[in-house]
């Protein structure tokens, strides 16, 4: 079986906090927010950490099983639909994700490309790396995840120049409402990081695991978050598809050194593909753990392609996937709030009747041991 280190785990769940948030939600929570917007984010990390804390208390209960197969295996009817609902929202993350990569690449880096060919390009790759497993997407993510944290931290050792502290004073000088707004925003992006209970057994996932890849995300949010704000303002992000491109477009060594956009979206890109590599193996392993025939690796091709399809069939262009997200919350919110919720409700009442909940046997199997060793001798 495929196993991810603690290490590895906290890095994905950071990668899922981090990643799509900075290039789909910044403009319209800075929008709302203004330079409050730190406010925004610090709120919506702060709402799951009770969400992570019941994932974690179930996966204590079932040691060895990840949050897929203690659904099916102790609710078998409704724990598939419930697994269902699940696989169904990765899968439209997935395709929104693939979108907003697709777009992001054609818009920055290659715009006389036709869109279809860097489509194309991009799915194969996804696909490929998906192929290689959980262990696969760990040290892929362990790779770069890193890198692109120390660059985010060395960010201000170019750009301090051009910081302006007027830009973020006064705060809350337009009441709380609008940081709050910002904050329904950008929670379901926050929220995917349930993800990690799905596809990580109990010993592995912790409460600590989640909460130390949920306050990394939230500082390194933070810290973009700022950058953004002392280097353009409150009034420009507003107003460009990628504010946070926008903010390390300026930075610039030297008069005739510049374009250093370019190396930092090299080693962004890399991050970004994984993460969308993540949940379609969230999806093909949910399919996996609810029909056990099926082999998750060679479900990764069709629903990769399915992914390619219904990225353009769902989103016309970037406009409109950025303009969903004043919908979003309300689809994305009860999956990833009232789920869990009710999953460490119903869980902890059937835990007795539940076998290898706790890691301990039933009589049962203790007296088929039992029976089934004296037969051996």
């Amino acid at each position: 079986m495929e196993k991810l280190s603690e290490r590895q785990l906290i890095l994905i769940g950071i990668a899922y906090i981090l990643n799509t948030t900075l290039l789909s939600v910044p403009n319209l929570v800075l929008g709302l927010a203004r330079m409050d917007a730190w406010f925004s984010y610090a709120a919506a990390v702060l709402c799951f950490l009770p969400v992570l804390w019941m994932l974690a208390r179930i996966s204590r209960r079932f040691p060895g099983r990840d949050l897929f197969s203690v659904m099916i295996d102790s609710m078998p009817a409704a724990g598939r639909c419930l697994a269902a609902v699940f696989i169904l929202f990765y899968l439209f993350v997935l395709m929104r994700d693939l979108r907003m990569l697709i777009d992001f690449v054609n818009i920055i880096l290659l715009p006389l490309t036709p869109l279809t060919v860097t489509a194309s390009l991009l799915i194969i790759t996804v696909i490929l790396i998906a192929r290689g497993g959980m262990e696969i997407l760990g040290r892929m993510t362990e790779l770069w995840l890193p890198v692109l944290l120390i660059v985010i931290v060395l960010i201000p050792v170019f750009l301090f120049q051009d910081f302006d502290l007027r830009f973020i004073r006064p705060f809350f000088d337009r009441g709380l409402v609008p940081p709050l707004q910002g904050a329904f925003i950008v929670a379901p992006y926050i929220g995917e990081i349930i993800a990690l209970p799905l596809i990580c057994p109990g010993p592995v996932f912790r409460f600590r695991t989640g909460l130390a890849a949920l306050l990394t995300g939230m500082a390194a949010l933070l810290l973009l978050t700022l950058y953004t704000i002392l280097t353009l303002g409150t009034l420009i992000p507003d107003r460009v598809l990628f504010p946070t491109y926008e903010m390390v477009r300026q930075i610039r060594a030297t008069d005739f050194l510049d374009r250093f956009d370019l190396p930092l979206v090299g080693i962004y890109l890399p991050t970004m593909i994984t993460k969308v590599a993540y949940s379609l193996f969230v999806v093909c392993h949910g399919l996996h753990r609810m029909f056990p025939g099926l082999s998750a690796r060679k479900l990764i091709n069709p629903f990769g392609l399915a992914s390619y399809v219904g990225s353009f069939w769902l989103f016309d262009n970037t406009t409109q996937l950025l303009g969903f997200n004043r919908f979003w919350p309300v689809v994305a919110l009860p999956v990833e709030v009232l789920l869990p919720v009710l999953l460490f409700l119903r869980l902890r009442r059937t835990k007795r009747g539940i076998p290898g909940a706790g890691g301990k046997k039933t009589g049962d199997e203790r007296r088929e041991e039992t029976l089934g060793s004296s037969e051996h001798r």
